[in-house]
């Protein structure tokens, strides 16, 4: 393992898993890069990719699993196990809806810090289990409601209130924040969004999230101006 003496900077990371998911929630923000790769699971190299460079950059990290839902990421356990013993890593949160819970291994979950449910119609029993089995490690959210996605820019939806300002990992690239790329998926959108893995990556990372205000933040729900002025709809599937 490498041994760094400078100072680690700390950030935050969804990993975007898997693009396989067992539901088909109608206003998922990730829906248009589900549909743009539906077969996308992370490998066990993508990870070791980013804990190589994040070690040599100095970069820590709280993480988040996204998906895509996570417990039906093929490559989980060994990606959890070797994410969870580098130095690159403060603390691992899974967000999942809990229905695919056999394939949650103790051994995955005690890489991880925190699993957050998120409560829908129809999978009580699921997470039911799960809070009983991991109580200290489980954390409920509910989302019998979502906002509708917007399908253009909305207006006046600057200043950007950035809700999410984590960063994205996926095919070693690195995105300003964890829903650009499906936005710019859905719309096209030819901005600049991400940069390639390596030395200092996050280094013009304001620069690139500054630089997608217009044609990004305008259409994110994560984007408190923008979701002051969405209406919320009652959806699962």
């Amino acid at each position: 393992m490498l041994h760094i003496t400078r100072p680690y900077s700390y950030h935050k990371m969804s990993l975007y898993t898997t693009a396989v998911c067992n539901l088909s929630c109608t206003e998922c923000i990730m829906k248009h890069h589900m549909k743009a790769n539906p077969r996308y699971h992370m490998t066990l190299q993508e990870i070791k990719d980013l804990i190589f460079f994040s070690e040599r950059s100095s970069y820590c990290f709280d993480f988040v699993l996204t998906g895509g839902e996570p417990l039906l990421w093929k490559h989980m356990d060994q990606c959890l196990q070797e994410l969870r013993t580098s130095w690159i890593t403060k603390s691992i949160t899974m967000f999942t809806n809990a229905m695919p819970h056999k394939n949650l291994t103790d051994s995955a979950v005690s890489c991880l810090d925190s699993i957050r449910i998120s409560h829908y119609e129809g999978n009580g029993e699921h997470m039911d289990y799960l809070q009983q089995k991991y109580p200290q490690k489980v954390k409920i959210v509910e989302r019998t409601e979502f906002w509708v996605n917007p399908k253009s820019p909305v207006p006046n939806s600057n200043p950007v209130e950035c809700l999410n300002p984590e960063h994205l990992f996926y095919q070693n690239k690195v995105y300003a924040c964890p829903h650009s790329l499906s936005i710019a998926t859905g719309n096209k959108s030819q901005v600049k969004i991400c940069t390639d893995l390596g030395m200092n990556y996050l280094a013009d990372m304001q620069k690139i999230k500054k630089g997608q205000d217009d044609e990004i933040c305008s259409m994110c729900l994560s984007n408190n101006t923008v979701r002051k002025q969405i209406i919320k709809v009652h959806n699962i599937t």
